[in-house]
């Protein structure tokens, strides 16, 4: 990265000094422009903080949070779902709705669901479900 901010710099300097010799002005103001690009990006992606995490990284965490179920545990004919040291089991053809919510919360979100079914109804939010 260093030395594409090298090279750019140096292509500036000289599109500059012999501005004139080119026949379109375009064509330098082209030029100019992407060193300018060139020495943007260059310069952020050395002085931002880089991805310290590669592809095999984060993609053995998205396949490791993938298969957590978290609080739910599935069966083939509905889900328990252990909270607050009990274990409750729901089944899927006595849900009668479910109902996603957001609520905005000073600079967050907190957001949830909200499980209804013949017997009784169930709420979640982030905090419960990890």
């Amino acid at each position: 990265m260093k030395k594409i901010l090298v090279i750019s710099s140096a292509i500036i300097v000289l599109v500059l000094f012999n501005y004139p010799v080119f026949d379109s002005e375009k064509m330098s103001y082209a030029i100019i422009f992407l060193c300018f690009v060139a020495i943007c990006f260059a310069g952020a992606k050395i002085y931002a903080p880089g991805d310290e995490e590669d592809y095999e990284s984060v993609e053995k965490e998205m396949s490791r949070l993938y298969t957590e179920d978290g609080i739910f545990q599935y069966r083939e004919d509905g889900f328990y779902v252990l909270k607050e040291n009990s274990k409750e089991y729901i089944k899927w053809n006595e849900i009668v709705s479910v109902y996603y919510f957001s609520i905005p919360v000073l600079s967050s979100r907190q957001t949830g669901l909200e499980i209804i079914t013949e017997k009784s109804s169930y709420e979640f939010n982030t905090q419960d479900t990890k």
